[in-house]
C-alpha cells in the first residue's frame, strides 16, 4: 500500500513529504533534549541530582504508576479522541 502511495507522488511532493519527516524528527530531538536540560537544571537548583542519578542508576522502590498519573493519561486521551471526533463531525 505504502509502495503505491509513493509512486504516485510527482518528485516535488517526496522531497517535501522527506524534509517534513526530517523537520519534526529533528523538533521531536530537540524538545526533548531541551526537556532533559530542564529537568537536570531543576533538580540541581533543588539539590535534588544526587537523588535523581541514584535512581536511574539503582532503580528505585517507589511506583512510577500511581493512580493519578494513570487518570491523567484517561483524561489527556479522551480530550484527544473528543478532539478527533469534533474534527470530522
Amino acid at each position: 500500500m505504502t509502495g503505491m502511495f509513493l509512486n504516485t507522488l510527482d518528485e516535488t511532493t517526496l522531497v517535501m513529504m522527506i524534509f517534513s519527516v526530517v523537520f519534526w524528527a529533528a523538533v521531536a530531538l530537540g524538545t526533548t533534549a531541551g526537556g532533559i536540560g530542564v529537568y537536570i537544571a531543576i533538580a540541581k537548583i533543588s539539590k535534588r541530582w544526587e537523588h535523581v542519578k541514584g535512581m536511574f542508576r539503582e532503580g528505585t522502590r517507589e511506583r512510577m504508576v500511581t493512580l493519578s498519573v494513570i487518570a491523567a493519561i484517561l483524561l489527556t486521551v479522551a480530550f484527544m479522541a473528543y478532539q478527533v471526533v469534533g474534527y470530522y463531525y
